[in-house]
């Protein structure tokens, strides 16, 4: 099968695919590259190496079908360790990088926190969606109030918490009791503003 792509500049491209089922897959982030679509995330992954010590592999369509429900310019990476991991993943809004038993998640070249290695994907689910919230509608500062929270619940006491994600004590006070990760437990009895765009 062959797909042409013809650029605003007048140009062609020609992409060819051996089945139905990947033209889709395949073309809409070739679109992306040439600045043809919006509002879709991408996914970056390591080709895997000697350290690797988690089946990275095996986890990359789980996400890339749970992409294919987000619309969002947002880039992701799965790394194979916590070696080289980190480094090459500083351009991703979000990643995780495996290592015995557990991984790290990484938020814009920062390492957050250590991950369970059998709650990686689910973890990794739940920080996608929460980085495709509307920053027009929600200051950066929540979500960092937010990311704080997650640090002091695993350990970090608050002033480590507060620098790490890049707020000031006052402003993690003022505001860890009215944002938090949507959960039964925290929501039960709550009001919320929802904002959406059609």
């Amino acid at each position: 099968f062959r797909v042409w792509i013809i650029l605003p500049t007048g140009k062609c491209i020609s992409l060819f695919f051996n089945s139905t089922r990947r033209i889709l897959k395949n073309t809409v982030p070739a679109l992306k590259c040439f600045d043809l679509i919006d509002n879709m995330p991408e996914l970056v992954s390591c080709p895997t190496c000697g350290r690797i010590q988690y089946n990275s592999l095996a986890i990359i369509p789980e996400i890339e079908d749970f992409l294919e429900t987000i619309h969002a310019n947002i880039k992701v990476a799965i790394m194979g360790c916590a070696v080289n991991g980190p480094g090459e993943a500083k351009e991703a809004d979000i990643a995780i990088a495996g290592g015995k038993d557990e991984g790290l998640l990484i938020k814009k070249g920062q390492i957050i926190r250590k991950v369970p290695q059998s709650e990686m994907v689910q973890v990794l689910k739940e920080e996608i969606l929460k980085i495709c919230i509307d920053k027009k509608v929600l200051p950066d500062y929540f979500e960092k109030v937010v990311d704080a929270k997650n640090l002091v619940e695993h350990g970090y006491d608050v002033s480590s918490a507060v620098k790490k994600v890049g707020i000031s004590r006052s402003t993690y006070y003022k505001y860890k009791d009215y944002v938090f990760t949507p959960n039964e437990e925290t929501t039960r009895g709550k009001r919320a503003i929802i904002s959406i765009l059609l």
